[in-house]
């Protein structure tokens, strides 16, 4: 029942964004991390979360993503009760966590910081049978090149648009 509820929170958050109804958005997300917290459900935890990320990123909240990268940063491996350790899902979603963190340093014109996140999730061994690790690159790739044309650095920016046209 629980896991039920948390995903079905998790996917109608996910549906009201693509929606742009961010208000219902937020309000669904803030009843599935409460839901989640009160029943140390990590991995759920964990994927709202990124969702919320992904909620404010859409909202050009570039500050808000970043304070929730920290916090989920900070969090390590563990949900709010430490004897519960994160599972795949949350693991995946702090990965697109750090890809939002990204584009929010970006933003903030924090290039090394954004580099940083870009590489770290560009740099992470492909999963072939796992699709979300390709999509997460190819964001991690555009990041990246963002941040060459954002600094002037021309050629990297186009080894860089190079890699993601190779990537898709």
């Amino acid at each position: 029942g629980l896991w039920i509820r948390a995903k079905t929170l998790s996917t109608k958050a996910a549906a009201l964004l693509f929606w742009g109804r961010l208000g219902e958005a937020h309000r669904t997300l803030t009843e599935g991390i409460d839901l989640a917290t009160k029943n140390e459900n990590a991995p759920w935890l964990g994927i709202l979360r990124s969702t919320l990320a992904w909620l404010r990123w859409e909202m050009y909240d570039f500050e808000g993503v970043r304070a929730l990268a920290r916090e989920v940063g900070q969090s390590g491996m563990f949900s709010p009760a430490p004897h519960i350790p994160l599972r795949t899902p949350a693991h995946v979603a702090r990965k697109m966590v750090r890809v939002l963190q990204g584009f929010a340093d970006l933003a903030a014109g924090d290039y090394d910081r954004a580099a940083a996140c870009f590489e770290e999730v560009r740099d992470q061994p492909a999963h072939p049978k796992f699709a979300l690790s390709w999509h997460r690159r190819l964001f991690a790739r555009l990041g990246l090149a963002e941040i060459w044309l954002a600094a002037g650095d021309l050629p990297r920016a186009v080894r860089s648009a190079d890699g993601l046209v190779e990537d898709v």
